[in-house]
């Protein structure tokens, strides 16, 4: 990406960034109300849930990703975040940046929480890296935009506040929403409906990860995702980690997902049935190395 980008993919670029802004603020304001009947083990979970959120989302941070199974990484965003710094500053587009100033990207309070909470303190999370990556770049495009308008003898602030609607409602197609934080708490309250389908001692920060596998699989929709959940679960009963059946715990993801199949259909055994020549199904092999991998 360099200074002559086309209008498509300044169009790509900007409902990207500012989507990943948008999200990143309903946690930032989720984390800053009172978690009173919340525990140290609990804001591990919610940790995972939106350093999960956030990795899926960052993935549109780099045009031209190649490797579906793969996230973007911090090279990709930073090559991704220094390009839109240089475009706009080198073209001087005032508009684009007065989209990331509204925006208000509150990266500070993220990116504390997740390294305060992160199941490996050793190891900042994925999320937490991408954020330290954007944030000199985000923070310079403000305080050139600002200083932009005072060369203008204009106030930015006045020009947001005199704006019909603001760019993320617009991309984000809902003009109408102030509370997309309670959207943010969804991972969590997941996680923790999800422990009652889970033995007694099985880890609680193990049932995140695979929930939040769970949810990614949902959320990206990609070819045979369903069976590859059916599978995942069907793995999980076979671990004996589940304390109800096969069936109830497949038809409450199925509900929670909105996934219209129904689970009736899918059998355990399926899964691991061999080839004619002995080969394990591959959905099976990697829903089993994602479990041995937590």
């Amino acid at each position: 990406m360099d200074d002559h980008l086309s209008l498509l993919q300044l169009w790509a670029v900007e409902k990207a960034l500012i989507l990943y802004i948008n999200e990143l603020n309903s946690f930032a304001t989720l984390i800053s109300d009172d978690f009173d009947d919340s525990d140290h083990e609990d804001m591990k979970i919610l940790a995972m849930d939106i350093d999960n959120a956030l990795t899926l989302r960052s993935d549109s941070l780099f045009l031209g990703l190649s490797d579906e199974n793969e996230h973007t990484t911090p090279d990709q965003v930073r090559a991704f975040i220094n390009a839109v710094h240089d475009y706009i500053i080198i073209n001087q587009d005032i508009n684009f940046a007065t989209d990331i100033v509204e925006s208000d990207p509150r990266l500070a309070p993220v990116l504390d929480f997740l390294l305060k909470h992160s199941p490996t303190p050793k190891k900042p999370c994925h999320s937490a890296i991408i954020i330290d990556v954007l944030k000199d770049s985000l923070y310079d495009i403000i305080a050139w935009a600002e200083l932009w308008y005072i060369h203008q003898s204009k106030d930015i602030h006045d020009i947001i506040s005199s704006r019909s609607n603001s760019a993320a409602m617009i991309i984000a197609r809902d003009p109408d929403i102030d509370d997309s934080h309670i959207n943010a708490k969804d991972g969590m309250d997941s996680t923790k409906a999800f422990l009652s389908y889970f033995v007694n001692d099985y880890d609680p920060i193990k049932i995140a990860k695979i929930n939040a596998r769970i949810n990614e699989l949902g959320k990206q929709k990609k070819d045979n995702y369903v069976t590859n959940i059916a599978a995942l679960i069907a793995v999980l009963f076979d671990k004996k980690v589940l304390c109800k059946t096969f069936k109830a715990t497949l038809a409450f993801i199925f509900k929670r997902l909105g996934i219209k199949e129904d689970s009736a259909s899918y059998k355990p055994a399926q899964f691991k049935r061999c080839s004619m020549k002995g080969t394990v199904p591959a959905t099976w092999s990697e829903a089993e190395s994602f479990f041995n991998s937590l």
